[in-house]
């Protein structure tokens, strides 16, 4: 294409020309900027409620972290207690198994009237009746031939009746039953 402006028109035009181009550039960036600088708000936006609900993500983990705190002293103390009473019961004889020997071993003569037992010597006290001179001869027997028991001891008045005859008897108990 010929141009045939004279030269000065020329000049305008390709200025003008210039003056567009960089007004379209000036108005590209700063529409560039625009979007940036949306972009950021709505990046900054998406943080800022990440970091709300994270904070009450991390309020709510602390306060089950506090009942967690809590329930674990409470079991804590109750495994306590339970290991004191399991300590207690530990150091208990238990004289159930040793009434129930006896009571195997006596049979129908003998009634028991008394029952001590002393822990620390593991001293075995008892009284009670006879019914008569044959089952008395028969309990000491028993006792004699016991096992657990050492030391036996059996007392009888000096007058015995014939029926009905008390005794007192007291042994150590040799191991825990």
């Amino acid at each position: 294409m010929i141009n045939l402006l004279p030269p000065q028109f020329r000049e305008k035009i390709r200025e003008a020309k210039k003056i567009r181009i960089a007004f379209n550039v000036g108005i590209f960036i700063i529409v560039c900027l625009i979007v940036f600088w949306l972009t950021l708000m709505i990046i900054n936006a998406r943080i800022e409620s990440l970091k709300e609900n994270q904070a009450l993500l991390t309020q709510v983990e602390r306060s089950k972290m506090v009942q967690l705190n809590i329930i674990k002293d409470k079991i804590a103390k109750i495994n306590g207690l339970f290991a004191e009473i399991n300590k207690f019961y530990e150091g208990q004889i238990y004289t159930s198994n040793l009434l129930m020997q006896m009571s195997n071993i006596f049979g129908p003569e003998v009634t028991l009237n008394n029952f001590s037992f002393d822990k620390p010597s593991k001293q075995v006290v008892i009284s009670g009746s006879v019914k008569s001179l044959k089952g008395l001869n028969t309990l000491k027997e028993t006792l004699n031939n016991q096992r657990n028991f050492k030391g036996v001891h059996l007392s009888i008045p000096s007058y015995a009746p014939s029926e009905d005859i008390n005794f007192k008897a007291d042994f150590i108990l040799e191991n825990e039953l």
